[in-house]
């Protein structure tokens, strides 16, 4: 949270809005994290109802949707369910660079740091990708590169 908000006061100029979440006794009920960002940040925290999570719309359908691009990534490349949660990352990394018509057709990235971002990097989820070998880890006439899957990317990085 702390790494969060000091890029966000680096880059941009943006008011924070309300930090709004379920009502599930999860990772953000306790009072350290409420303190630290009505204290600290100044955000104000805003559990909805039990029980009340069409309140909740705007992320209840962002998770619907990662779910079901999820799901159809695994389903594309045949790879197993124990591979959902790099699916679900690798879905939630395509979403902060794709357009929406919510943003004048900017990608939500462009929209906050007012600059558009390189694309080029990206690859098909569970596509054939290869490692270089160490030189001392190659024989004279075997293989340079080792097979790999593509599973998902590093945060600020463009590399495989």
């Amino acid at each position: 949270m702390h790494r969060l908000q000091k890029s966000c006061r680096a880059t941009t100029k943006a008011s924070h809005t309300p930090f709004r979440c379920d009502n599930g006794k999860g990772e953000y009920d306790n009072e350290a994290f409420r303190s630290t960002l009505t204290e600290y940040y100044g955000i104000t925290f805003e559990p909805s109802l039990p029980y009340t999570q069409h309140k909740n719309g705007v992320s209840e359908r962002m998770i619907q949707t990662h779910n079901a691009k999820a799901c159809v990534m695994l389903l594309d490349c045949t790879l197993p369910p124990s591979m959902w949660s790099e699916a679900i990352s690798t879905a939630n990394y395509l979403h902060t660079r794709s357009p929406t018509s919510s943003n004048n057709c900017m990608t939500p990235y462009e929209k906050l740091f007012a600059r558009k971002l390189e694309v080029g990097h990206v690859q098909r989820f569970g596509c054939k990708a290869f490692k270089s070998r160490r030189a001392s880890h190659r024989s004279k006439n075997g293989t340079c590169t080792h097979p790999l899957l593509m599973l998902g990317y590093v945060h600020d990085s463009i590399t495989i």
